[in-house]
């Protein structure tokens, strides 16, 4: 028996390709129907919460953690106008809650204006951009000029 060295070749080149395309597996892509963001979602952290309101659409050009804002479990700035909290408890959440709704009747006394807040389970967004991350964030929006 003679060995045709031309349909070896081709037969291991074959082999070769079916052996390549069986090796790759390709990475998971996201499905246009899975979320990005899970809506009224508990945050660990900020950085998590921060995350989460980027792919939202939030614009967050100067993350930086501050941890300024009173029962905060942690707080960061995203920019001078947007300020992310999450909270450890209900009970702080509600004590920022009654602070953020006395400060914005003084600035609506004055005539100055305020952001909206948008109020998660743990966590709040005090930013310009509040009323466009709540359909897909979740929580309430809580309106200084309503």
């Amino acid at each position: 028996m003679r060995f045709d060295t031309k349909r070896g070749i081709a037969g291991l080149a074959i082999v070769g390709f079916a052996l390549v395309g069986c090796g790759t597996n390709p990475a998971p892509t996201e499905s246009a129907s899975s979320p990005a963001v899970a809506k009224d979602a508990r945050y660990g952290s900020v950085v998590e919460l921060k995350d989460a309101a980027v792919l939202a659409g939030l614009p967050c050009p100067k993350f930086q953690i501050s941890n300024q804002v009173a029962d905060a479990a942690q707080s960061a700035t995203c920019s001078d106008a947007a300020v992310l909290s999450t909270f450890a408890t209900d009970a702080d959440l509600q004590s920022a809650l009654a602070r953020f709704r006395s400060f914005t009747d003084l600035m609506t006394e004055t005539g100055a204006d305020s952001n909206s807040l948008l109020v998660g389970p743990n966590w709040t967004i005090n930013a310009p951009e509040a009323k466009a991350l709540q359909p897909v964030m979740g929580g309430v929006i809580d309106d200084p000029q309503n």
